[in-house]
């Protein structure tokens, strides 16, 4: 099946010299799975076919070009394994979803055109400066909403090219006003839209070169080296030989020349470019020779018969004839180089002499000298077949007479010489044909040299990629260092505006102690106060009470007493009325005085007794009053300071939460500090593995040069005594034999050198790697790190509102006692105003103060226990608030000495950016120069080739001279060139020294960091 198909598919095969390909184009294939991958294809081409899902594909890791366009598929799916793909087509296909290309990093171009897409989502997982996507072509779908556009193509940080509308097919969102502008804006990377740059020119693109596979590694090259593609197109690295040119000359001098052959000549040496032509041209240049002798041999023919004939009758159309026949073989000459040549013994068989008739045409004539220019060398006849040479297409006319012998000598002679020309051109045909071989060669290995030159450039241009990568990650570094000495400095500002906090928060804490500690004691003082007042009232409540129960004994004998006095007053009444019955009588004046009398004494006695108890009363309710006063005072003055407790617990509370996320974040910071601490170390032991690495490569290389430069001097002393030795064509194969070793010993060192470059950026590639799989860890670390910071900072929300509804809670029941309190006070209000009521029930109203009394001092006990309580929280809180100062004073100290160190490692830091600068600045100097002397040198060599084409042309006269002054140029080269190595030499040395002299400063100075960051590290780990 696979024949058929490479049959079917013919000339569609874009590129026959990749054999790592396939192209099945038109080949009614149904899946995939019916294909045999080769796992390292690098171009796969199933255009036009009837496949619907993309499978069978995760084993080709190597491929980088995929077209699987103008077939069934729906969806993108099964191109996870193709790490190294850089072209993907799949236009004209029935796909609506962009989707599957998140491993695809190394994509370059896509083609998504012709299709009925309207989801470009998939686009959003290629984001960022790790995927490599430049060319994106959308043409030919149904893509409508611009913003959706815009946000999926607004990570794609590498895109340049954008294709949505194309040769009239385009998609609805170019009907949008203002959308070309509102894409250019948006997407500020992207050079061209829809074949048009922002100019609104149309724009060249590269896609022809990018389709050809294994092209893509030196597009940079052949972008760079645009202007000089002309030259090189010229020159085409011609190998210059001109002694076996000279030797050439002279055997093309050997022997008569015609001027048809002259002329030939001039032609063939007016294009110095076509060298193998010039060379070939020398069995030409024999058959003219051969040509030459066969007309003479003709013309002796003719001459000898002229004079033989008796009448002396000639044609007059003979020698035009011949003329006509040299010239007409003259114009035959290139028909006749495309001959088949054969042996002299299969040639001399061909050998037909040639005479002429008079009345012979010039149609007879041309193929009998045809014939002889096809024969070529052969040895000498015999006697016996040259006395029994025929010549045909003559008679022998009648009448005359037998050809003289010496003409017969003549014959014989020319026929020799016939044969032994036809030898040496034999000869040199072979000669010739070694010679274009050994051409061929050359050419086969100039073309060698020539895709080793391009892998080289290739491998350069790789390693500007690498060096510029490295400047790029030189310049990260640098804007890391300034963004964390920047962020060091806002660190110390707000070290700084902490421990001012902090001073002001120590302040207001001793404030606060000494406050509390005052009203510690005076609330000691007072309750000890308000309990001795207590007592005192109590004793006087009591001593109330007992006056009171004497008060009443009083009364209740006073009453007895009143009553027997009223017994006895009406005893005396009867009696004295008996009396005055008897003597007076009781309706007089005398004994009503005496009654009225009798009753003022008792009345104004009574109602002292009843002014003595009120006053007493009175007195009472006075102190009772009093002692309410200093009761409510008591109350209040407790209630403020609970409330002034209560709001220094509050700020205390609220400032030990600030103080503690104050903490945190600190600590957040000083692992962050100590993170980029340890990935600076690690950035910079890494950077000293590289250049190490790239020390030792130099060295390597050097090596390489001088065994070169060795190998160079040796053959050029060899070449120097073979000169001496041998000459002509010998001298010029040895000088040959020589270029071409010295070629194969440039070969065989670019190779080691493609080698080494090449292991070199595989070292960077796995470096880059694990520096990339570091960074994804670290940033997986520090989204862990955030998340559980949340689930902290939640957990912290959580208990200050539980917290808060403690307080809530707190305050709740100090507004009930609050209400309790104002309800007493009004009864307190009423009691006094109802204290002629009291006056009757004072026993009652005892009761109910001693009742009251109790639950106030209940109430009181409450409050001394919640005292106590709040006297253990605020122990706590300072003892929170101590701890809290010892590891701000630790952290201060820490802080401190990272300070301290970090202004070392940032004058160390600026020292080795100013060092690495001013190096980069001799380097740049140095590969300036190194440039300029290489195109100083180019364009010597350009005008020693013209000189030297120059000199070929107009010394042709004079080659040995030209010789001479060619071989002293030659030399002076080779002097310059070997000056050039000596001093690329101390060049190479000066700069393996400085960077022997750079490395070991810079591992002395990585030395002492990585001891401080150890100290760092260890401190950090005891705290």
């Amino acid at each position: 099946m696979t024949a058929n198909n490479s049959e079917n598919c013919g000339h569609d095969v874009v590129s026959t010299s990749f054999p790592k390909e396939i192209c099945y184009i038109d080949a009614q294939i149904n899946s995939l799975l019916d294909v045999h991958l080769d796992p390292r294809l690098l171009s796969v081409n199933l255009h036009c076919n009837n496949i619907s899902v993309i499978e069978n594909l995760d084993r080709l890791q190597h491929l980088k070009h995929l077209d699987l366009s103008s077939n069934r598929i729906t969806r993108m799916q099964g191109l996870g394994g193709l790490m190294s793909l850089k072209t993907l087509n799949l236009s004209c296909n029935e796909l609506r979803v962009v989707e599957g290309l998140d491993s695809l990093r190394n994509l370059v171009k896509l083609d998504l055109s012709y299709n009925v897409i309207y989801d470009l989502s998939g686009l959003k997982k290629i984001h960022g400066s790790s995927f490599s996507l430049r060319s994106l072509y959308l043409h030919g779908n149904e893509l409508s909403s611009l913003d959706h556009l815009i946000n999926c193509l607004a990570g794609c940080r590498m895109l340049q090219e954008l294709t949505l509308s194309l040769y009239g097919e385009a998609n609805p969102v170019c009907e949008i006003p203002d959308y070309r502008s509102s894409v250019l804006a948006s997407l500020k990377n992207l050079e061209v839209l829809d074949g048009q740059d922002r100019t609104g020119k149309p724009a060249a693109t590269r896609d022809s070169v990018l389709d050809i596979p294994e092209m893509d590694d030196y597009l940079e090259y052949l972008e760079s080296e645009n202007s000089s593609e002309i030259p090189s197109k010229e020159t085409k690295y011609e190998v210059l030989t001109p002694k076996i040119d000279l030797a050439l000359d002279r055997f093309r001098q050997r022997g008569p020349l015609s001027s048809e052959t002259d002329a030939g000549e001039e032609k063939r040496t007016e294009n110095p470019t076509e060298r193998p032509a010039v060379k070939v041209s020398l069995s030409a240049d024999h058959e003219i020779r051969l040509e030459t002798l066969e007309h003479q041999l003709n013309r002796l023919i003719h001459n000898t018969e002229r004079a033989q004939v008796s009448g002396q009758i000639r044609n007059p159309s003979a020698e035009p004839d011949i003329n006509r026949s040299a010239d007409s073989e003259s114009t035959e000459l290139p028909d006749k180089k495309k001959k088949v040549q054969l042996s002299p013994k299969a040639r001399r068989s061909q050998w037909v002499p040639v005479s002429k008739k008079p009345g012979q045409t010039k149609t007879r004539t041309k193929p009998a000298v045809h014939v002889t220019v096809e024969s070529t060398s052969s040895t000498s006849p015999s006697d016996e077949q040259v006395r029994n040479l025929m010549i045909k297409g003559k008679t022998a006319l009648k009448g005359r007479t037998v050809r003289d012998p010496k003409d017969d000598e003549t014959f014989l002679s020319l026929i020799q010489e016939l044969d032994s020309e036809r030898e040496r051109r034999w000869k040199a045909e072979r000669a010739a044909r070694r010679m274009v071989e050994a051409i061929k060669e050359l050419q086969q290995r100039e073309a060698e040299e020539k895709k080793l030159r391009e892998a080289s450039l290739a491998a350069s241009s790789r390693l500007k990629r690498a060096l510029l990568k490295e400047k790029e990650t030189k310049d990260c570094l640098q804007k890391s260092l300034n963004e964390l000495q920047t962020h060091n400095v806002g660190l110390t500002e707000e070290v700084k505006r902490l421990q001012e906090n902090e001073e002001e928060q120590q302040r207001a804490l001793r404030a606060l102690e000494q406050a509390t500690t005052k009203m510690e004691t005076e609330k000691i003082k007072q309750h000890a106060e308000a309990v001795t007042q207590l007592q005192q009232e109590q004793m006087k409540v009591g001593a109330l009470t007992k006056e009171c129960e004497l008060s009443k004994h009083s009364v209740k004998q006073l009453k007895g007493q009143v009553h027997q006095l009223q017994e006895l007053l009406a005893n005396r009444e009867q009696e004295h009325r008996k009396a005055v019955e008897d003597l007076v009588r009781v309706d007089g004046q005398e004994m009503r005085e005496l009654v009225e009398r009798e009753a003022a004494k008792q009345e104004g006695f009574h109602q002292q007794i009843i002014r003595e108890y009120q006053e007493k009363l009175n007195k009472r309710d006075l102190d009772y009053a009093a002692l309410e006063d200093e009761f409510r005072m008591g109350l209040q003055i407790e209630a403020n300071r609970f409330r002034e407790l209560q709001e220094a617990f509050e700020r205390m509370s609220d400032e030990h939460a600030q103080q503690k996320e104050a903490l945190h974040t600190i600590k957040q910071k000083e692992s962050k500090a100590t993170n980029m601490v340890n990935e600076l170390t690690a950035m910079v032991k890494e950077q000293r593995g590289r250049l190490s690495e790239l020390s030792l490569g130099r060295q390597e290389i050097v090596g390489d040069y001088k065994e070169r430069i060795q190998s160079l001097e040796k053959q050029l002393n060899e070449a120097n005594k073979q000169l001496t030795r041998l000459e002509v064509l010998e001298q010029d194969k040895a000088k040959l034999t020589a270029q071409i070793r010295a070629q194969v010993s440039v070969m065989e060192g670019l190779r080691t050198e493609r080698k080494l470059w090449s292991e070199e950026l595989a070292q960077q590639g796995s470096s880059l790697a694990q520096d990339r799989g570091r960074m994804e860890a670290r940033i997986e670390a520090l989204t862990a790190e955030v998340g559980e910071v949340k689930k902290e900072c939640q957990n912290a929300n959580e208990t200050i509102a539980i917290k808060a509804k403690v307080i809530e809670d707190q305050t709740d029941s100090i507004r009930k006692l609050k209400q309790k309190i104002a309800d007493q006070d009004s009864d307190m209000r009423k009691r006094k105003e109802d204290g002629e009521a009291r006056e009757k029930n004072l026993e009652e109203q005892l009761a109910v103060e001693t009742s009251a009394n109790q639950e106030l001092q209940e109430q009181l006990d409450g409050l001394v226990d919640r005292k106590e309580s709040l006297k253990q929280e605020l122990r706590k809180t300072q003892e929170e608030l101590e701890t809290s100062k010892e590891n701000h004073r630790i952290l201060k100290t820490k802080w401190h000495e990272k300070s301290e160190l970090i202004g070392k490692l940032e004058k160390e830091v600026v020292e080795m950016r100013n060092n690495l600068r001013g190096k980069e600045k001799t380097l740049i100097e140095e590969r300036d120069k190194a440039v300029k002397a290489a195109d100083s040198a180019v364009e010597r060599l350009k005008v020693c080739d013209d000189a030297f084409r120059k000199q070929l042309e107009q010394e042709r006269r004079a080659h040995e001279q030209q010789l001479q002054t060619l071989a002293n140029e030659k030399q002076q080269e080779v002097e310059r060139a070997n000056n050039r190595v000596v001093e690329v030499e101390d060049e190479m040395r000066i700069l393996l020294q400085e960077n022997a002299l750079t490395k070991k400063t810079l591992e002395k100075r990585l030395q002492k960091l990585t001891s401080a960051f150890t100290e760092i590290q260890h401190d950090l780990a005891r705290t």
